[in-house]
């Protein structure tokens, strides 16, 4: 049963999870434990559930869960407790769509922005080795570049290199 349940759970520090919590069970069965009603006997901290007391271990937890559309419980009840409303509306919902699209959005986006930013380091680092190899060229050659075919073809082919790099 529900109490005997409680009871263990209340002794040997179990989790208890209760479904289907309406104001009358609260009332009844859960309002000591809810408000923290902690009664002194033989030194010991007890709680009483119903008519039966047993003693508090510290690792007990009360979870109440209900399956109302908006439960309205006792104002005892809310100023002793978190109450916590798990409903679905079509705004929640929208909203937290349209969160998971944005997070996967920016992902899209900072990748492409790596990818981007990469591909514009390697261009640069071609455009400066054309330089350097045409600069080098141009150092090392004979005064007649202009009837030296090998250095006309190297020249052509640096330029349309450079253009690639645009």
């Amino acid at each position: 049963t529900l109490k005997t349940s409680l009871l263990n759970a209340v002794q040997f520090g179990w989790s208890i999870l209760v479904e289907g919590v309406d104001n009358d069970i609260v009332d009844r069965e859960f309002f000591n434990l809810i408000s923290k009603r902690q009664f002194k006997k033989d030194s010991n901290c007890v709680y009483y559930i119903g008519d039966k007391a047993c003693e508090h271990h510290p690792a007990f937890n009360l979870f109440m869960l209900s399956q109302q559309k908006n439960p309205h419980f006792s104002s005892k009840l809310q100023g002793e407790c978190t109450v916590i409303d798990f409903s679905l509306s079509n705004q929640g919902i929208e909203n937290r769509i349209l969160e998971l699209v944005i997070n996967i959005e920016q992902i899209k986006i900072l990748n492409e922005r790596f990818n981007a930013l990469n591909t514009h380091r390697s261009l640069l680092a071609t455009k400066q080795e054309i330089d350097d190899a045409v600069l080098k060229q141009l150092s090392e050659s004979s005064e007649d570049i202009i009837h030296d075919i090998h250095q006309i073809h190297f020249f052509e082919n640096s330029r349309i290199s450079y253009a690639e790099a645009l």
